[in-house]
């Protein structure tokens, strides 16, 4: 069959269409990639909003709960290898809980699609903020008359490039355009090393501008951008903005199940888990901290706009504008390929297998039937020969040659075997780029769109951090254990205690859900008749 023209990397232990061959460390590495990068800028600001104390405790008990919805997810999903999103997970669950309608799988994926698409514009806004800071000019000081809650646009007073927001989103959109192609998390590996890398410049160039920066405050007695600090946050509409920008920095768990099912050892997921989010949250101390620190009530939105405009501040954007590429990269990929699979049904997936048997091809480890001298009982022994007469040694060559004829034969009917599955695979499989490229392209159009008509960075990352992170990233997987662990099914005081924690940790993810929601609506309707924004 054709099946058995299939090498060691088309295996019957994978689903169709799907590749597995990133290690837990490439796999946590990609995590790292898709989740540090526009949340890390925005930290110090929540911290402003939470004061110290709701600070330290709330920055500790996300990370707990993140790290808590890494590891559930990848328990749920276990060892089935035809599990590759998170819709596919919420089917299983389902049915091992005997349940016959979809409602969690449609649940996941629209709320995971709008979630995704929302990340995708707040990372082309992102990329529009970088670039504005090494190009655009900026305004003469004494026409702002915009209230301080709307913000500024970011720019340089070296530039003499002078454009709306709208053209460097454009400009954003073009540049993302060639690497919204790769159409494989496998082939993202690369792309999660260049995210990471470009990020620990930002941040190590941010931690020691703050350092320096906060030297100069205690010997200069104190500047004039620096603000005090508090210990609680001054409202309820404070404490639940800086709680939802601070789930937005560890949003990501949506693609959490895409990223497990690429790996070559799922059993190590727990390891990309723990090495990922330790990373994170080094991270997010230190630069939140340390930017509250130093700035006080007066932390900008951005942090790096607290950055001298020099040649420090183009290095960091540059840098910044690459990793939020690489996270769009990652995002795209996923989103794009859930529509590719419903409007192209099997492009993706005999795109997939064209390229797995070819690579078997290529390295020789297509199976071509059995090998020409597989049949050691054909071999005569040495004292056979010497012993045969002239009759049996004819005999012999005419067997062995037949035997030859034959394993040629086989040889030459599997190549052709070989040849036509590929020609049947190329088929299928024709014209898959243009429909990548179509869908990818109005994903993008779609970001830019949103971008452009509500342009709140940090109310943006409220609202999508309330609906798709509290959701996803802490109330679904939790869900989803307590229905495997009915309570009826904890027999002793401890198991009811624990099947209690989730229930609670439940609680929390809808009230953080709503109360995000209502605080980042409020703020956007107010900035929206205070503010002079316009397509």
């Amino acid at each position: 069959s054709d099946k058995n023209l299939i090498g060691k990397n088309g295996g019957g232990d994978k689903p169709k269409g799907h590749h597995a061959s990133n290690t837990w460390i490439e796999s946590g590495t990609i995590v790292i990639a898709n989740m540090l990068g526009a949340g890390v800028l925005g930290l110090p600001y929540a911290f402003s909003l939470l004061g110290w104390i709701p600070s330290v405790v709330v920055l500790l008990c996300i990370t707990v709960f993140s790290v808590y919805g890494g590891l559930l997810l990848g328990w749920l999903r276990g060892k089935d290898a035809h599990i590759v999103t998170y819709g596919q997970l919420a089917d299983k669950v389902c049915k091992s809980c005997g349940m016959t309608h979809n409602f969690w799988r449609h649940f996941v994926q629209v709320i995971g699609m709008t979630y995704v698409i929302g990340a995708l514009t707040i990372y082309i806004t992102t990329c529009r903020l970088s670039l504005m800071q090494i190009f655009q000019a900026c305004p003469n000081s004494t026409n702002v008359t915009t209230p301080e809650s709307c913000g500024q646009d970011s720019c340089t007073e070296h530039a003499v490039v002078d454009m709306s927001s709208t053209v460097w989103l454009l400009i954003a959109a073009a540049i993302l355009f060639p690497i919204i192609q790769i159409r494989s998390l496998s082939d993202t590996g690369i792309v999660g090393f260049i995210g990471v890398g470009t990020i620990a410049v930002v941040n190590f160039v941010l931690l020691g501008f703050l350092i320096w920066d906060s030297t100069q405050h205690h010997t200069d007695g104190g500047h004039s951008d620096t603000g005090a600090t508090k210990l609680v946050p001054s409202s309820l509409k404070d404490f639940v903005n800086g709680m939802t920008q601070m789930a937005f920095a560890y949003g990501g768990h949506v693609l959490m199940v895409d990223i497990q099912s690429s790996m070559k050892k799922p059993s190590d997921w727990y390891k990309s888990v723990y090495y990922s989010q330790s990373f994170m949250f080094a991270n997010y101390a230190i630069i939140g901290f340390l930017g509250y620190g130093v700035y006080g009530d007066k932390t900008s939105t951005v942090i790096t706009s607290a950055l001298p405009d020099n040649w420090l501040r183009i290095v960091v954007n540059v840098c910044l504008f690459v990793h939020v590429s690489m996270a769009y990269c990652i995002n795209s990929t996923v989103v794009t390929t859930f529509f590719v699979n419903i409007f192209f049904p099997q492009v993706l997936a005999s795109d997939v297998e064209y390229k797995r048997l070819k690579d078997d091809v290529d390295k020789g480890e297509v199976s071509m039937g059995s090998s020409i001298n597989s049949n050691n009982d054909t071999q005569p022994k040495e004292e056979e020969l010497w012993s045969s007469t002239k009759e049996e040694l004819e005999h012999r060559v005419d067997e062995s040659s037949r035997l030859l004829d034959e394993s040629l034969q086989r040889v030459e009917h599997s190549t052709e075997k070989v040849s036509l599955l590929l020609e049947s695979l190329e088929k299928k499989r024709r014209g898959v780029a243009w429909k990548w490229m179509f869908i990818a392209t109005l994903l993008l159009g779609v970001a830019f769109l949103i971008g452009s008509i509500i342009p709140f960075f940090g109310d943006l990352m409220n609202v999508y951090s309330s609906l798709g992170i509290f959701s996803l990233s802490f109330f679904v997987p939790v869900m989803f254990w307590m229905m495997l662990k009915p309570v009826a099914s904890t027999s002793t005081r401890r198991k009811k205690a624990v099947f209690g924690a989730n229930a609670f940790l439940v609680l929390v993810a809808v009230c953080g859900c709503i109360l995000g929601i209502w605080a980042a609506i409020e703020d956007i309707i107010h900035n929206w008749k205070v503010c002079d924004y316009h397509f």
